[in-house]
């Protein structure tokens, strides 16, 4: 009875985590694009078992690095947090266009969402 319910509780508590599909990796912050990007139209952001982040348009981003999922870009005019069992400070990963995930900065881990097309401007 007693293992039955330790096994239950881990179940729920691994089903309340963001999805990580990979393992902790480094930002790769050679060849940065210097440039600063603004968001055209606000964007809401899916992932499973996160709560749903609105990236708010006419915010600056900034290119930070790339991972093999795609180029990761942050922002000082909002916090980006994926809020799920844990909460993480994060950044956005783009590739083609779309954003596929967040980069939470202190894990260095992958974390999936429903891609989504962001418009970003380059300002200089």
């Amino acid at each position: 009875m007693r293992i039955a319910s330790l096994v239950s509780i881990s179940l729920i508590l691994v089903a309340c985590s963001a999805t990580v599909v990979s393992l902790p990796e480094p930002i790769d912050e050679t060849n940065l694009d210097k440039s600063r990007y603004r968001l055209v139209e606000t964007l809401v952001i899916e992932a499973p078992r996160t709560a749903d982040l609105r990236l708010r348009a006419d915010t600056n981003w900034y290119h930070i690095g790339t991972i093999s999922q795609g180029r990761v870009y942050d922002t000082k005019d909002q916090v980006i947090v994926v809020n799920s069992f844990n909460v993480y400070e994060a950044a956005i990963v783009v590739k083609d266009g779309m954003v596929i995930g967040y980069y939470p900065k202190v894990a260095k881990a992958f974390v999936a969402a429903r891609p989504a097309p962001i418009q970003l401007v380059k300002v200089e």
